[in-house]
């Protein structure tokens, strides 16, 4: 309970410093900032995914001290040499490109993006590790100390404060984390390197970033997009867009940390004739928690407009990210279907095959000097892609059961009437009336799925293993 308290402060204090950077930088600065963040979002990726081949082999052998000690060490290692690449890798690119990403001045930042990134890549890797061994004080400390201390910096600085000063706080609280997780590892650092166990390391760990990454990846290539083809206080504007449509998919992401298992258990091995039922009733329940929570910040626009003036023309682009948002819960249990049975690839190849629409469409409205939130829209019909991609192989698994009465069953009225209230207010730019509209509308009418949200959380909470660390 302490982690789980410890856990939803830090997204608290992530999205309030947010917003408070919004408000006290200018729009430039904060696309500054947002294009940051981009940065490290991808560098994140620039160890290959051998934090997810380690967290598999250390959980499998982490009582057998000496074998996991090899692991660990041999993870170490290679963590250390990608880092050394990304350091040189990041030089040279300054010393042959000089004015390398000069829009978003990528070369007065370089140094803090680049420690920033190598820090956290190990400290990803010991936040697996202590998840393993069970130290959730260390792991609460690294979730919280980034946050607050921005959070007390931007108090501190209010109206003064600066991109450096930002990325200066977060590298010295990341790297105070790096030094307590250093201290009293569970398991030794030997300079020791099992070429057998890099390979497999290596190859299992791109296995893993490949599905991983390539869901995330059709988010990161409407944002990556907009970075490019538009200037400063476009991205700005798209970025955080995205970031507070983002507030829903984290509380959502959330709660499927706690179904999840019991979900994909129940897929795995449920008689054929009751997984149909068990999978609309899931998703009916699933699918009503992240509506309600999307339709809720929608009520809230109002206010963003008041708070942030500055920032309103960015509107048009959440609205569009809250109805892509609304679709894509409609994948979850098809998703999850897929990935018990062993599917995982062909998931990462419609993630892909959404990005490759994502990035046609945005081009082509580029070409025709379309306003940046068409490429929200372009996210909306990659999100449809990789919707009805995932619904229709997950009928290969469905006896009885066709795509188009799948589509009939989940995209009905009740869902339908809503979300073309949030496209009028796109396309109108009404801020007010058709969004309430659309609030209203979906609560009238989802009634009874609002009911089953309770009763299933009052089940949920009834089981207490589901709520363990």
């Amino acid at each position: 309970m302490q982690y789980a308290l410890v856990s939803y402060s830090s997204f608290a204090l992530s999205f309030i410093n947010t917003f408070l950077l919004a408000k006290y930088f200018s729009i430039f600065d904060f696309g500054i900032y947002g294009f940051i963040t981009l940065c490290l979002q991808y560098l994140a990726y620039s160890n290959f995914g051998i934090s997810y081949s380690y967290v598999n082999n250390l959980s499998i052998r982490k009582h057998n001290k000496e074998l996991a000690s090899v692991i660990n060490s041999n993870v170490f290692i290679l963590n250390s040499i990608f880092s050394l690449v990304l350091v040189l890798l990041g030089g040279l690119t300054l010393i042959l490109f000089p004015d390398f990403l000069g829009k978003y001045n990528y070369s007065e930042h370089s140094f803090y993006i680049i420690a920033i990134a190598i820090i956290i890549n190990f400290n990803v890797l010991y936040i697996k590790l202590y998840r393993v061994f069970l130290n959730i004080y260390k792991l609460m400390y690294q979730l919280l100390i980034t946050p607050l201390s921005l959070f007390l910096m931007i108090l501190f600085l209010g109206e003064s404060v600066q991109v450096k000063d930002v990325l200066i706080v977060i590298l010295l609280s990341r790297f105070s984390a790096f030094l307590l997780f250093l201290n009293s590892m569970p398991l030794k650092v030997e300079f020791k390197i099992n070429i057998k166990l890099v390979k497999i390391l290596i190859v299992k760990g791109v296995r893993l970033l490949f599905y991983n990454a390539s869901l995330g990846f059709i988010a990161l290539s409407a944002i990556t997009l907009v970075s490019v083809l538009f200037c400063v206080e476009d991205f700005s504007q798209f970025k955080l867009a995205f970031t507070i449509s983002g507030m829903a998919t984290l509380i959502a992401a959330s709660f499927e940390t706690l179904i999840y298992p019991k979900i994909l258990n129940k897929v795995t091995y449920i008689k054929s004739n009751d997984l149909l039922k068990f999978i609309d009733y899931s998703n009916s329940i699933y699918v009503s928690i992240v509506n309600l929570l999307n339709f809720s910040i929608l009520c809230a626009l109002p206010l963003l407009v008041y708070i942030f003036p500055k920032y309103v023309p960015m509107l048009d682009s959440l609205k569009l990210f809250i109805v892509a948002n609304i679709l894509m819960s409609y994948a979850y249990v098809y998703k999850v279907i897929l990935i018990s049975r062993k599917d995982e690839i062909l998931l990462a190849i419609y993630a892909l095959s959404s990005i490759v629409l994502i990035v046609a469409l945005s081009l082509f409205f580029s070409m025709l000097s379309l306003p940046f939130s068409y490429v929200a829209l372009s996210f909306i019909l990659g999100t449809i892609l990789f919707v009805l991609l995932t619904m229709k192989r997950s009928i290969f698994y469905l006896k009885n059961e066709e795509l188009y009465s799948i589509i009939k069953k989940n995209f009905n009225l009740r869902i339908v009437i809503p979300i073309l209230f949030i496209l009028f207010s796109a396309l109108y730019h009404d801020n007010l009336y058709s969004l309430f509209l659309a609030f209203g509308t979906y609560i009238l009418i989802n009634v009874k799925s609002l009911d089953r949200i309770i009763k299933a959380f009052k089940r949920l909470i009834g089981e207490k293993s589901l709520l363990d660390f």
